[in-house]
């Protein structure tokens, strides 16, 4: 059963209650004024006094005990939307609670350098002593990059540039026919390139960069 289905009930039962009093008051009232018309004049009009007297008393309780009802009724009623109201809240708090948790988790597997992306991955023809950029953006966290190569040629390279803090940082590595390197990278725009050493001669180079944060 709904709330409003609650509340519909409950005023329903009221209406109920307080009819079959007023209907009781009713038969009794009209008991007395059979009553009236079988006695003589002076008793019917101490008699008439004595029914006013007792049906006023019986509608003041019954006005008495239907203000109560009512009353009881709206504290239920106010107890209810209460109640729905810190359901609600109970509900907010656990949703921002599993938000956290799930940040919570996230920067603990940065923290750990467990989150990984792969940055670039494909082929290339260097021409003779010619170098290619193949990854220069902003990264957010300090991790490091792996680099894994293969080539035709033994005097293939990558290099990584960046600055932090006023501090410059340029690492070279070569890279030969195949190998796989892990360049340490802080939270700052990175360029890496791969590049040809040789001056003569191009060379293929097949490269798959992954960040790792």
């Amino acid at each position: 059963m709904t709330e409003e289905q609650s509340k519909k009930s409950t005023n329903k039962s009221l209406r109920v209650i307080a009819l079959t009093l007023i209907c009781i008051i009713l038969a009794a009232s009209t008991a007395g004024v059979l009553a009236l018309y079988l006695t003589g004049p002076n008793d019917q009009l101490a008699e008439k006094d004595k029914l006013i007297a007792d049906l006023q008393l019986q509608l003041q309780a019954l006005e008495l005990q239907v203000t109560r009802m009512m009353t009881e009724a709206t504290q239920t009623s106010s107890s209810t939307d209460q109640l729905e109201q810190l359901n609600m809240r109970l509900t907010s708090l656990s949703e921002s609670y599993s938000q956290l948790q799930a940040a919570y988790r996230d920067f603990q597997s940065i923290i750990d350098l467990e989150k990984s992306e792969v940055s670039y991955s494909g082929q290339l023809t260097l021409n003779a002593d010619s170098a290619s950029t193949i990854y220069d953006q902003q990264v957010g966290y300090a991790g490091f990059i792996v680099l894994e190569a293969k080539s035709n040629s033994t005097n293939t390279y990558a290099q990584m540039k960046y600055s932090y803090r006023d501090m410059a940082f340029d690492y070279k590595v070569n890279l030969g026919t195949s190998v796989k390197v892990l360049l340490p990278i802080l939270p700052t725009t990175l360029v890496l390139s791969v590049g040809n050493s040789d001056l003569t001669d191009a060379a293929d180079i097949e490269a798959t960069a992954t960040l790792h944060y």
